[in-house]
């Protein structure tokens, strides 16, 4: 076949739909995922591009062409379920275009479902697990058989043959830093995430896999085991960020970090011997039980500038039904310490888990008025395949994943309600109306008290992004028909 490796950043219909200052409002960050597959590919020798439908404002059949003038060896979809839609109506567009191409997915949606996409044809091959090993495998048969490659299922013969157990990069520090020249960096760093306020910010990768175990998230079924970079390594590659990018702010993408308080106290006190805070800013999303008072200042002062907590809920027995094992106490205690050391952050809450009712999402809302976040988001409920919670509702939820002609409804499964999002499962006793209600009476109460324009100019957010944001939720208020708040 001879062509490149084409890694495709897939778009989606929500993307499609957002107008220019929903698109503002959303803030994306760059993709992490896609640019180090490919570095780490191009390192090995092979021939790897990325195609980002996302940058390029791509629909399915543009993507599809694009995709087809690149001549490829291989193409691969990163696919989520929000974006499997987009990847399947491509996949369609693509195949009468190069028919002998092999197509491959991997990331988690790719994964849970891998055997019913293999027998409807999205794909010739799911990477199961993590993508370096296998991939690079596969980039080397140039059309060979793809049978015995670990980590790989595939379909063949009319049957469906699991992946074997998948290789992973036991030692992350061998891993080459992102190329960021790959993609349309600059204009990734002109988007902004709410608590960088208008600082060009660069993802950073710490670690792999996650060692807690909350029942709404499928990170620790995805990426096993458990690893940690070196905080040399880790070093060496923030301080690229402003000599090599630009930069002078990057975000850890770790499902925690710091890992713990003893970890993070050895980190920061690396960080700030080698001069780091002068040179560069940094945040992290990290739980409130991995923190410490001394750890927070310590985080202050080795240049941390947002911290990201999903908090979740103000119902300590809706936060155990998760498995999140901390309690509302310990999430207030964290807040003021972190209030108390100076670093702004931004909570996370969910709304409409099970067990979930009117009075205990109200509890919710007024408990994250307590905390006193820089900024809030509160989320629907997202049974996110491979989660236990998933497990748990799939015959409960307002669509059929084994159904090819339901695959336009994986075009609803994102919880920015703000950009329209519906209910793809409700609580018993409530309403989809009721729940989306309950969304937007959160942010309405959280950020339309009068006094908190000033704290979030503080915070570092700039008039132009919060007029962006506003215009969108003003846009929705005045189109969502009340109905369909109150049905």
């Amino acid at each position: 076949m001879g062509g490149p490796v084409v890694i495709v950043v897939p778009s989606s219909a929500l993307l499609a739909r957002m107008n220019a200052s929903a698109r503002r409002a959303a803030m994306f960050p760059p993709p992490l995922g896609p640019v180090a597959l490919a570095t780490y590919l191009r390192s090995k020798g092979v021939d790897a591009v990325i195609l980002d439908a996302v940058r390029e404002n791509l629909d399915e059949t543009a993507c599809a062409e694009r995709i087809a003038r690149l001549n490829p060896s291989r193409v691969g979809f990163s696919t989520l379920t929000h974006n499997a839609g987009y990847v399947w109506r491509t996949v369609q567009r693509l195949r009468p275009l190069l028919p002998q191409t092999p197509i491959v997915q991997g990331n988690i949606h790719a994964a849970v479902f891998r055997e019913s996409i293999l027998r409807q044809g999205w794909a010739d091959a799911i990477v199961v697990g993590e993508g370096e090993l296998p991939l690079l495998e596969l980039a080397r048969r140039d059309g060979a058989d793809d049978g015995d490659v670990p980590g790989v299922a595939r379909w063949r013969d009319g049957a469906f043959v699991d992946a074997a157990p998948t290789p992973v990069v036991q030692n992350l520090d061998d891993l080459p830093f992102p190329d960021w020249r790959l993609i349309d960096t600059p204009w990734y760093l002109r988007q902004t995430l709410p608590i960088a306020g208008e600082e060009p910010v660069l993802p950073i990768s710490g670690s792999r896999g996650c060692r807690f175990r909350c029942s709404f998230c499928a990170q620790d079924k995805l990426v096993a085991p458990v690893r940690r970079r070196s905080v040399p390594s880790l070093l060496d590659e923030m301080e690229r960020a402003p000599r090599d990018w630009g930069v002078r702010r990057v975000t850890f993408f770790d499902a925690v970090f710091p890992w713990s308080v003893d970890d993070g106290l050895a980190f920061c006190a690396a960080a700030i011997a080698r001069g780091l805070p002068a040179k560069l800013g940094w945040m992290c999303t990290t739980r409130v039980d991995c923190v410490s008072p001394e750890l927070l200042t310590q985080m202050a002062r080795a240049g941390c500038r947002g911290i990201m907590y999903g908090f979740e809920s103000g119902d300590d027995a809706i936060l155990s039904a998760m498995g999140k094992n901390v309690t509302t106490r310990q999430s207030l205690e964290t807040a003021r310490a972190t209030r108390r050391a100076g670093i702004p952050f931004h909570a996370f809450f969910i709304i409409g888990y099970p067990g979930e009712t009117v009075r205990s999402a109200l509890r919710t809302i007024r408990f994250s008025l307590a905390l006193r976040p820089t900024t809030a988001k509160y989320h629907l409920i997202m049974p996110m395949p491979g989660s236990r919670l998933f497990t748990q509702l799939r015959s409960r939820l307002a669509i059929d994943f084994e159904d090819p002609a339901q695959t336009a409804r994986l075009d609803d499964w994102h919880n920015w309600s703000l950009a329209g999002g519906r209910p793809i499962y409700t609580p018993d006793g409530m309403r989809p109306g009721t729940l989306v209600a309950l969304v937007w009476l959160a942010h309405l109460i959280f950020y339309g008290r009068p006094w908190r324009l000033p704290a979030l100019i503080r915070g570092g957010m700039s008039p132009r992004t919060l007029f962006a944001a506003g215009k969108v939720f003003l846009e929705k208020m005045m189109t969502r028909r009340r109905p369909t708040l109150l049905r």
